[in-house]
């Protein structure tokens, strides 16, 4: 008959984010030797794990992407009638390629509190700009999913007939979403809190697995004592059968499972 050595339920094992496809967790599949209810339990906060990892990686990168929108307005905003035609054109390219990737890395979509804040964050974005008639004449077009599309050749003859007057727009444009950048960026502005909130979730999730493996060690040892008839053997040497149903397990460790799961938040 297999055994299943307490040593094995290690918080350590509960640091994986998620079970592959086509393999068990590891600890869950310990814990479902222990107790089945402990197993779906570890199981659904697995998956919650995975979602809220996936959350902070895009809020990360949705993050770098305003950066850069940031600094691409800040150079925008420098133009001025004077400015070479050249330089303008460079400038505005930059800007439309960091408001597009901007747009569209918000639009990739996610859960929970970072979800959210990124969804809020693009209309924030999507608003700062100039009005749609302002933009078509410096050859600024808004495409329907809220990306803007440069005609170069608008632009150019914009620049050509008053430099003065498309420059200061151009400034104007430039300084708008710079502002708006920075403030979706701030220490205290939606990002930085939703990232707290994100980070907080994530570290709770990894707390109750391990919550779960403590747990599921006490009701091992209590199965291996009731099988050994309370010979005294050592906790750390403790054995689980791989083969016990819950049916085997006594009323006192059932009633310790059912406490385990309403304590750490994972019945259901």
């Amino acid at each position: 008959m297999s055994t299943l050595p307490l040593s094995s339920l290690t918080t350590s094992a509960v640091t994986t984010s998620a079970a592959t496809a086509t393999t068990q967790n590891p600890t869950t599949a310990l814990l479902g030797q222990v107790s089945p209810a402990l197993a779906k339990a570890h199981e659904r906060l697995l998956a919650q794990s995975q979602t809220a990892s996936a959350s902070i990686s895009q809020l990360g990168q949705y993050k770098a992407t305003v950066s850069s929108l940031a600094s691409s307005a800040k150079e925008l905003a420098s133009v001025s009638g004077d400015t070479a035609s050249a330089e303008v054109m460079s400038k505005v390219t930059r800007l439309v390629d960091a408001y597009n990737e901007a747009i569209q890395q918000a639009k990739a979509g996610t859960e929970g509190r970072a979800g959210q804040a990124i969804a809020a964050s693009r209309r924030a974005l999507s608003s700062a700009d100039s009005t749609r008639s302002q933009l078509t004449q410096l050859g600024l077009m808004r495409q329907p999913d809220g990306t803007l599309k440069l005609d170069t050749a608008t632009l150019q003859k914009s620049l050509a007939t008053n430099p003065a007057a498309a420059g200061s727009a151009l400034s104007q444009l430039g300084k708008t979403l710079a502002r708006r950048a920075e403030s979706e960026l701030a220490d205290k502005g939606r990002l930085a809190q939703a990232g707290t909130q994100s980070s907080a979730w994530a570290q709770g999730l990894t707390q109750q697995q391990g919550a779960l493996v403590t747990a599921a060690r006490k009701i091992a040892q209590g199965q291996a004592s009731a099988s050994s008839g309370g010979s005294g053997h050592s906790a750390d040497a403790a054995q689980v059968s791989a083969s016990d149903s819950p049916a085997a397990s006594t009323s006192g460790s059932n009633w310790a499972t059912r406490l385990a799961l309403q304590r750490y938040g994972s019945a259901g």
